[in-house]
């Protein structure tokens, strides 16, 4: 991190054209935060985490800290049918969805 702090990691662009970005000590703080706030909801080393989000920054700083945790992330997409949403699911043993 003190290499490449400030040298930027994520660059996104939304749907209205806005762009966000974020230097490696910023992705790195993001992640930080998400990951102290799934551990403070009890996600533990092991634990299946589903994400049910689209292509968005959050869903990296979530990724991540699922990962930091040890937890493994459970991938849905939020456009596919119920139907196909619902076996991943019930199948994983996800003890958190993040929509």
């Amino acid at each position: 991190m003190e290499r490449h702090g400030d040298k930027l990691i994520l660059l996104f662009e939304d749907e209205q054209h806005r762009t966000s970005t974020w230097t490696y000590t910023q992705f790195d703080q993001m992640v930080n935060r998400t990951a102290g706030a799934l551990a403070g909801i009890g996600v533990r080393k092991g634990n299946k985490v589903n994400l049910h989000l689209t292509n968005c920054p959050e869903f990296l700083f979530f990724w991540f800290a699922v990962a930091r945790i040890g937890a493994v992330m459970v991938p849905t997409n939020p456009l596919s049918p119920a139907a196909e949403f619902k076996y991943p699911l019930t199948h994983s043993d996800s003890i958190v969805t993040v929509t």
